[in-house]
């Protein structure tokens, strides 16, 4: 460890703020040591070792550091902000490679730009932990994209060989589950936005089609519309929908969360999806989910949307002497340099907003399953202690229902097992009959006689109409 980073020789778990006191340190019977050690050994067959190795380690010793980082009043001056504890700064001036008066700037200070003139503003406490935090994001995530780049690229069978072979794939998706907590933000609308999409996926596959069958046939079994979740896909995601609002609120010099959900009551009014509660406080909302309904807290949505890393930090993260953070955010900085050239640049902004970029994702990632011969694997977790032979009936019931499976086996047991043609049924079955079924009535009818017969008695009551183990289609 101390090859990574020295300060890391005596360091635990507990010495890192962000990461603070596992849960657990055995996992599957083995520890996070033993864990580190083959995940090491993978890394370094993928071709991560060596320099490469250290880089990425300290990029993450970075992101853990920096929130250690501890902001207090100033003593002269109450609007103003330092960092109160310069010993965690100066290892982050250490393991960052740079100077910690500069690392201090960037964290306290933002610069503003007004008519083609720029100054500096002092950052009040809450706005330098904001920006502490964006900083420790923005590494972690370009260091993740890095990562799954160069796993990508280490993993790419036609870069393996020279020849001109075709290949096919086998891609695995392990999505998030769909969430529902006490307080659900911005990151659970997200990830349950992405589950809605594969929901609308998964009933599309399996039951539009037999929905279009049984219309043609003229067969009128139930109402799929339990399965259809394309409302709520609108509610979210429509030229009006909830992401669409958020975005205008971001851009709003005074856009604040009351503001967004009032915009999105008054626009989605009459939205049945969208569920409205006098007891729902001034940034809440709910959302009637395929899973069961579920109330958001969109306080921290504007800030959450905009996830905006000030110029001064860009800047400061560009000069740091490891490669792979510095190169990164020269990225980031040229890229935001393009974007305040672009024309019509509302659009533009509209395009760098979190949830934009979100749903962009999502709407590739459903381009490329759409294309491919899919299959769903619903995963269940019996107990919450990861014990087996172990089952918690409750627990497991509620994860069935929220993956909406409750619904799909309704809807299959419904519908019939089987789908045969008028003549086969005739041919195959005529001979369970014990009274010889007249040829002169149309091959519908002759089937309906046999039917009838064969299933006499095992037709049942439901509610006001009869439901029978048959139904007879236009073939």
């Amino acid at each position: 460890r101390s090859e990574v980073w020295d300060v890391l020789a005596n360091a635990t778990a507990e010495s890192f703020r962000y990461i603070g006191t596992p849960a657990k340190n055995v996992i599957c019977g083995k520890s996070d040591a033993q864990h580190w050690t083959e995940t090491q050994k993978d890394l370094c067959e993928l071709g991560i070792s060596g320099d490469k190795f250290l880089q990425m380690m300290r990029a993450l010793c970075v992101v853990m550091q920096l929130g250690n980082i501890i902001f207090g009043p100033d003593p002269a001056n109450d609007d103003h902000t330092i960092v109160s504890n310069t010993d965690e700064l100066e290892k982050l001036s250490e393991i960052m490679g740079m100077p910690a008066s500069l690392l201090n700037a960037a964290l306290t200070e933002r610069t503003m730009t007004a008519r083609g003139e720029s100054h500096k503003v002092m950052l009040k406490v809450r706005q330098a932990m904001d920006a502490r935090d964006a900083l420790a994001k923005e590494i972690y995530a370009r260091l993740f994209d890095w990562l799954v780049k160069f796993i990508n690229a280490a993993t790419l069978g036609e870069k393996q060989n020279d020849n001109e072979h075709s290949y096919r794939n086998i891609g695995l998706l392990d999505l998030f589950g769909f969430e529902a907590f006490d307080v659900n933000r911005f990151e659970q609308l997200c990830i349950n936005y992405a589950n809605e999409k594969l929901q609308y996926k998964y009933a599309r596959d399996n039951f539009r089609s037999l929905q279009e069958e049984y219309e043609a046939e003229g067969i009128d079994l139930f109402d799929f519309a339990s399965v259809d979740n394309s409302s709520i896909l609108n509610l979210i995601e429509s030229r009006l929908g909830l992401f669409a609002v958020l975005n205008e609120e971001c851009v709003l010099p005074n856009g604040n969360a009351k503001s967004f959900v009032y915009k999105a009551k008054k626009v989605h009014k009459d939205q049945p999806a969208l569920v409205k509660k006098l007891l729902h406080g001034p940034s809440e909302f709910g959302i009637k989910h395929f899973a069961g309904d579920v109330v958001y807290d969109a306080s921290e949505f504007i800030a959450c949307n905009k996830d905006s890393i000030s110029v001064d930090l860009i800047e400061c993260a560009s000069k740091s002497s490891n490669s792979l953070i510095s190169d990164e955010f020269i990225k980031l900085s040229n890229e935001k340099k393009e974007l305040s050239q672009v024309k019509g640049r509302r659009g533009a902004i509209f395009n760098q907003m979190t949830c934009t970029k979100f749903k962009s994702q999502v709407t590739s990632l459903m381009a490329v399953i759409d294309q491919s011969r899919t299959q769903f694997i619903r995963c269940i977790k019996p107990n919450k202690s990861m014990k087996p032979y172990v089952t918690d009936h409750t627990h497991t019931l509620v994860q069935l229902s929220s993956a909406g499976l409750l619904t799909a086996i309704t809807i299959v047991r419904e519908s019939y097992p089987d789908n045969l043609l008028y003549d086969e049924v005739f041919d195959r079955f005529q001979c369970l009959v014990p009274i010889a079924v007249s040829s002169d009535t149309n091959l519908k009818d002759q089937v309906s006689t046999l039917l009838s017969t064969v299933l006499d008695g095992m037709e049942k009551a439901v509610g006001s109409k009869m439901s029978y183990p048959f139904a007879l289609g236009k073939t």
